[in-house]
């Protein structure tokens, strides 16, 4: 008896010690580089993908998402994709590693990353990324990467857009 509750007590120790270390990185994050919207939305994908793939082996486990900024009819969009283990070295302007993903960003000079992301404060390409593999050198199996897309409103604000 003494042995398993000495066990369970590692167990909820290690579990809140893991917690801590999300909401850290989370928070520091939040604060230097990425909006809490966007964090929220990216956090909401991942979690999607990761379930995805535990629950049925034919979905691939996703380490790759990209953020893109675009303009369409003067409105902007932002858009974060759950890639396989890819990335777009030609395109891409920086990265970070969040949550165990590599999590890639296009077009940040555009207006409309206005008050989302300081691109100043993340890693800029400097070689390859560890562990994923460029779209343009890769074999690429025939996938529908999941997509969320954002209209960008003032101040930052995102809004769900349809696709």
């Amino acid at each position: 008896m003494k042995y398993s509750i000495v066990a369970l007590l590692i167990f909820i120790t290690l579990s809140c010690k893991h917690s801590d270390v999300n909401q850290l990185e989370r928070a520091r994050i939040e604060e230097s580089i990425m909006s809490s919207q966007l964090i929220n939305h990216l956090d909401d994908l991942i979690e999607s993908q990761d379930s995805l793939s535990k629950v049925d082996s034919r979905f691939s486990k996703h380490n790759s998402y990209w953020i893109l900024f675009s303009e369409n009819e003067e409105k902007c969009f932002v858009r974060i994709l759950a890639n396989l283990n890819f990335y777009q070295k030609d395109n891409m302007d920086a990265f970070l590693k969040y949550r165990e993903k590599t999590i890639t960003f296009y077009n940040t000079k555009s207006k409309c990353n206005e008050n989302i992301i300081d691109v100043s404060r993340i890693n800029t390409m400097e070689g390859e990324i560890e562990n994923i593999v460029d779209y343009n050198d890769a074999i690429v199996p025939p996938h529908e990467p999941k997509t969320m897309l954002f209209e960008v409103k003032e101040n930052g604000v995102l809004v769900r857009s349809k696709l």
